[in-house]
């Protein structure tokens, strides 16, 4: 069964049965509860005998969990999966995917935010029906030290609770917090007013920021292999990070990517316009090291930020290439999925068509 959701149209998830997909589409995938509001539906991950949905109209911004019932391919809510009270930093969220760590095995979940323009992280144990916040990775936090001893004015707008991946810049919809520049690491969102600049953290003009809007920001991620895979759609490339320190590992530059997925090892990447694929990369045995405590020390205060330690930017190397699926003209790809015989399907945002 394949399951679909729908960009701000319908508020539910439609199964299409991948052998006959001209049949009548399911429209129960979802069983209907007054305990949840559906709203802009995103990306959807099946694990840990459970169907976890990203609800992310602004008005809800939350993963829901959802059980399966005795009923083929149709699901009940059963509980929030995000943390409640909502987290700053959950808003708007995009897609999700998890690792999980130890034994009992903990999961660390990672959830792309479209309005704060980072990557969130949460911490989930048996049964995996909810999660909490975390605290700062190692990395985020001996970059905020660093900022903190070279007594930068950003420093005291601090990190959201449970980033993992910060955003390059605030204004619009973005929050007030620490911006890193893309070259240590940050995500950079792109705004559709000319009229008013983007504002780093610190002294920003409330004014221009209501003319802001943000278009572009993070988008897909993937966790295979001990990589994080980001898609900064704004900042037109595919990020890698450690999962564990958040150490930045590298970057490929991509028009735009949007959706990530990761079969057999290799990493598939949609943009505006076509779908793209490569080999996953080896994560490196050695981290490049966290940023020191005078880090910036006798240097301008950030921003504008030094170039970063060289293993920030090239501990690995992601090749990608075109699949060569000549989408038509006007499709506009965007989510992708593969089945149980290895068949890949890519939904066309623009089209409304599935190939």
């Amino acid at each position: 069964m394949l399951f679909v959701t729908f960009h701000e149209t319908i508020d539910t998830i439609y199964g299409y049965d991948e052998k006959n997909l001209t049949s009548p589409a399911n429209q129960n995938v979802l069983t209907p509860s007054n305990s949840v509001q559906l709203s802009e539906l995103r990306g959807m991950l099946l694990a840990n005998g459970f169907l976890y949905v990203v609800n992310g109209g602004k008005s809800t911004s939350c993963i829901l969990c959802y059980a399966p019932s005795s009923t083929p391919y149709q699901y009940t809510y059963q509980s929030v999966f995000t943390p409640t009270p909502s987290l700053a930093a959950v808003s708007h969220p995009f897609d999700c995917t998890f690792r999980g760590v130890g034994s009992p095995i903990v999961e660390y979940w990672y959830v792309p935010n479209q309005d704060t323009n980072v990557v969130s992280v949460l911490a989930s144990q048996t049964p995996y029906t909810s999660s909490t916040p975390t605290s700062a990775t190692a990395y985020l936090a001996a970059f905020e030290t660093a900022l903190q001893n070279a007594k930068s004015p950003i420093a005291n707008d601090g990190f959201l609770t449970s980033t993992f991946v910060p955003t390059a810049l605030v204004g619009a919809e973005i929050p007030q917090q620490i911006t890193v520049d893309p070259l240590w690491g940050g995500l950079t969102p792109v705004f559709s007013s000319s009229d008013a600049e983007p504002a780093a953290s610190g002294g920003d003009d409330a004014k221009k920021k209501k003319k802001l809007k943000v278009q572009n920001s993070v988008r897909g991620v993937v966790c295979y292999n001990n990589v994080l895979y980001v898609a900064d759609e704004g900042g037109s490339a595919v990020r890698m990070y450690d999962p564990g320190a958040g150490v930045p590992l590298g970057s490929t530059a991509v028009s735009g990517p949007v959706h990530l997925v990761q079969q057999n090892g290799v990493l598939y990447v949609t943009t505006s316009k076509t779908v793209l694929y490569g080999n996953c990369v080896t994560a490196p045995t050695n981290l490049p090291p966290l940023p020191t405590p005078n880090q910036f020390a006798g240097m301008p205060v950030p921003p504008p930020y030094p170039a970063p330690p060289s293993g920030y930017t090239n501990s690995v190397s992601l090749t990608l290439k075109d699949l060569g699926l000549n989408l038509p003209s006007g499709f506009g790809p965007s989510g992708l999925s593969f089945d149980a015989s290895g068949n890949l399907y890519v939904a066309g945002r623009l089209s409304n068509q599935i190939y």
